[in-house]
C-alpha cells in the first residue's frame, strides 16, 4: 500500500505532488509536500509525506499528515 492510498479523497478529488526536498546531512530525510484539489482544481487540502532513514542501522520511518478544508485531519507513523 503506498501512501496515496492512505489519503482519503472525495469524488472529484485528487492529489497534487509538490516539489520534494532533502533534510539532513546524508539527506536521510525526505519531504514530499502535496495539496489535494477537487474537480474544479480548488485546493482542498494540503499535507505532506515524509520519509526518514536512520544512518545507523538503516531502518526506515514514514510519516503522512494531511488536513482538508472541511476539518478533516490525519495523522499516521509506520515502518515499512
Amino acid at each position: 500500500m503506498s501512501w496515496q492510498d492512505k489519503v482519503t479523497l472525495l469524488s472529484g478529488e485528487k492529489i497534487v505532488r509538490g516539489q520534494r526536498r532533502e533534510r539532513g546531512h546524508m539527506g536521510q530525510t525526505e519531504i514530499l509536500p502535496f495539496t489535494i484539489t477537487n474537480e474544479k482544481n480548488e485546493v482542498v487540502g494540503s499535507g505532506e509525506y515524509i520519509e526518514h532513514t536512520q544512518i545507523r542501522g538503516l531502518q526506515n520511518s514514514c510519516t503522512l499528515r494531511y488536513s482538508k478544508i472541511d476539518g478533516t485531519k490525519f495523522e499516521e507513523f509506520w515502518e515499512p
